[in-house]
């Protein structure tokens, strides 16, 4: 079945109460609730912007990083685009935090220097799954990636992996489907997989493993 997507501005990201009321008619690309092909009306909540994930403060004192994510955050590098997000709730609303979310794939597409954080969630009544996906360019155009696992409560971080980006063509069609076909759009901001499963976004041609992670 079709769901709809709902995507969000700066002011307005997913959750449990609605960013818009406005007829079944009106377009989720504005924010509105949207309806599946034959379904019925879809409600998206209000709830505060995600917050940003400042990089853990280092100096003399500090342990050495054990695991890949606190590597990853170790090395200095801007975040241009803050913390963006992709979720489904109960498998009948999906959204995205649209500006962050454009602001990602169009520098992600542009091979913009820099780290990028992206979160992805599936929300269902028996429990839940979520994926902080941070990525940063490394000096030869790829990129180092780290995938955390959070499923009802339960904490992995996986090994980091050098990947290869596919191609900006690519991410151009990601960022224009945002604003043309929801499937399209929340499929590539939201990867491949179930409503109850959170899969591996599909940003990458190859990646290889890359533990432990160094800054280039």
């Amino acid at each position: 079945m079709r769901l709809p997507l709902v995507l969000t501005g700066v002011g307005c990201v997913i959750a449990l109460a609605g960013c818009g009321s406005d007829s079944a008619g009106a377009s989720p690309i504005d924010g509105d609730s949207g309806v599946a092909d034959g379904g019925a009306d879809a409600t998206a909540h209000d709830a505060a912007e995600p917050e940003d994930a400042a990089a853990p403060a280092i100096d003399a004192a500090t342990p050495p990083p054990d695991d890949d994510e606190e590597r990853l955050y170790a090395c200095e590098d801007e975040e241009p685009c803050g913390l963006s997000f992709a979720g489904i709730v109960e498998g009948s609303a999906n959204a995205v935090t649209r500006e962050r979310l454009r602001c990602t794939i169009t520098a992600l597409g542009d091979r913009v220097p820099g780290r990028y954080l992206h979160d992805t969630d599936s929300t269902l009544s028996t429990g839940s799954a979520t994926a902080r996906h941070t990525l940063r360019f490394n000096d030869d155009g790829s990129v180092s990636y780290v995938r955390r696992l959070t499923v009802d409560g339960e904490r992995t971080v996986e090994e980091a992996q050098r990947c290869e980006l596919k191609p900006a063509s690519y991410f151009e069609a990601c960022e224009a489907a945002l604003h043309g076909d929801n499937e399209e759009g929340f499929r590539c901001a939201y990867g491949a997989g179930d409503n109850a499963i959170d899969t591996a976004l599909e940003w990458f041609e190859r990646c290889e493993p890359d533990s432990p992670l160094a800054c280039d």
